[in-house]
C-alpha cells in the first residue's frame, strides 16, 4: 500500500490534466514565440505559452520557466507530501512550502519515506502522512506507527509478513489490533493472534466483530465496533480498473469508471446526456440554456469529473459569467471528453 504515494500521484494527474485539457484549447506556437507565464489567462501556472496567454497580473518572460526566479524548479512541501520540481508559483498556488534549496527534495527531513504501520498494513510514507492516516484508524495503530530507518518498499512489506501481530489491551488508549512491538512500546497487554473481539477478551475489550467494512488503501477489511482493523475481505487492483468505495458500513471493489451520471436538460450540446463516463473524463454542466443572449441572468457554469468512480463538481468557473465552460467531445479528443473553465471575453 502506498496510501501517500496515491495520493501525491492524484494530486500531480489533477495538474497534468488540466495542463494537457488547456493545451487543446492553444493554439501552437514555435519555439521563438514561446513565454513562461508564471499565470495564464487559463489559471494555470508555470505553462510555456504565448505571450497573449500570459495574465498580463502575473510576470512572463521568454524563455524557459526553469531559467526564471518565479517558476524555477522547487521542492513543493504540502501537508502530508512533497513534489519535487515544482514550478515555485505553481507551489504557491497549492498552499505549499517552497524549498528552492532542494528541488529534488532530496536531503529534506519531512519528505523521506519511511515505513508506516497501520494495523496488519505496512506501506512507505513521510511521517506526518502516516500520522495522519494512524488519527482516521484510532483503534487499529500503536503510538509509534513510523520507522525512519525502514526506507525501501519490500523491508517495509516484511515487517508486518513477519510481525507478529494481535490485539493490544492498554489502560489508556483501550483495545487495538497492532503488532506486538507496537504494543511493548505503549507497555499494553497482547494477545498473539487474536482480534479485539475475541470472546477471550470479554471484560478487557467490548468489541462486536464485524461491525462494519472499509477501505484501507487498495483493500477492503473488516472493522470491530471498537474501530480496529480484523481480516481482509479482498484486494482493489486499479491497473485492472478497479478502487475501493464506501457506501455506509459496506465496502467494496468498484470500477473507477462512472457506470452512470446525472442527466441535467439545459446539456444539449452533450449527445451522451449523462450516462457512463470514463475516469478521468470532464464535461460542461449549466444551470439554463446557453449560448448568444440566452444564459439567464446570474446563472453559472460548472466542471463536472468522473474520479475513481465518482461523479464530482471538479470546478467552478468564475462568478458573474467571467469565465465559461467549454469542452471537446469525446470524437475530438481522443475518445474522452475534456472540459475546461476559460475567461469569457465575448
Amino acid at each position: 500500500m502506498r496510501l501517500l504515494k496515491t495520493k501525491a500521484s492524484f494530486q500531480i494527474f489533477l495538474l497534468i490534466a488540466s495542463t494537457f485539457s488547456v493545451l487543446l484549447l492553444i493554439e501552437p506556437v514555435s519555439a521563438e514565440q514561446t513565454y513562461c507565464c508564471e499565470k495564464t489567462i487559463y489559471d494555470q501556472y508555470c505553462q510555456q505559452a504565448p505571450f497573449s496567454q500570459c495574465d498580463p497580473e502575473f510576470n512572463a518572460q521568454q524563455g524557459s520557466c526553469e531559467d526564471t526566479g518565479f517558476c524555477a524548479p522547487v521542492c513543493c512541501i504540502l501537508e502530508d507530501s512533497c513534489a519535487p520540481n515544482t514550478g515555485a508559483a505553481q507551489c504557491r498556488a497549492l498552499g505549499g512550502t517552497i524549498d528552492a534549496g532542494h528541488p529534488t527534495c532530496e536531503g529534506i527531513s519531512s519528505c523521506d519515506d519511511g515505513c508506516c504501520q497501520l494495523g496488519s498494513q505496512c506501506f512507505l510514507s513521510t511521517e506526518s502522512a502516516c500520522q495522519n492516516l494512524a488519527d482516521q484508524f484510532p483503534g487499529t495503530s500503536g503510538l509509534d506507527v513510523w520507522r525512519e530507518e525502514i526506507t525501501t518498499e519490500s523491508a517495509c512489506l516484511a515487517v508486518c509478513q513477519s510481525g507478529d501481530l494481535g490485539c493490544c489491551v492498554d489502560v489508556d488508549s483501550g483495545c487495538s489490533y497492532t503488532s506486538r512491538d507496537l504494543c511493548t512500546q505503549t507497555s499494553g497487554s497482547f494477545s498473539s493472534g487474536t482480534y479485539c473481539s475475541d470472546p477471550a477478551l470479554f471484560g478487557q475489550c467490548a468489541c462486536t466483530s464485524h461491525a462494519e467494512q472499509r477501505c484501507v488503501g487498495d483493500g477492503v477489511y473488516w472493522f470491530d465496533s471498537c474501530g480496529s482493523m480484523e481480516e481482509k475481505i479482498d484486494t482493489c487492483v486499479y491497473a485492472d480498473g478497479e478502487v475501493c468505495g464506501e457506501d455506509g458500513d459496506t465496502a467494496s471493489c468498484g470500477s473507477v469508471d462512472c457506470s452512470d451520471t446525472m442527466d441535467f436538460p439545459f446539456n444539449t450540446h452533450d449527445p451522451r446526456m449523462g450516462g457512463p463516463r470514463k475516469n478521468g473524463e470532464s464535461w460542461c454542466v449549466y444551470e439554463g440554456k446557453v449560448g448568444p443572449g440566452n444564459d439567464l441572468v446570474g446563472s453559472r457554469h460548472y466542471l463536472f469529473s468522473c474520479i475513481n468512480g465518482e461523479e464530482r463538481v471538479f470546478e467552478q468557473c468564475r462568478d458573474f459569467r467571467e469565465e465559461m465552460c467549454v469542452h471537446l467531445l469525446p470524437e475530438e479528443s481522443r475518445g474522452v471528453s475534456v472540459a475546461q473553465c476559460i475567461p469569457n471575453d465575448g
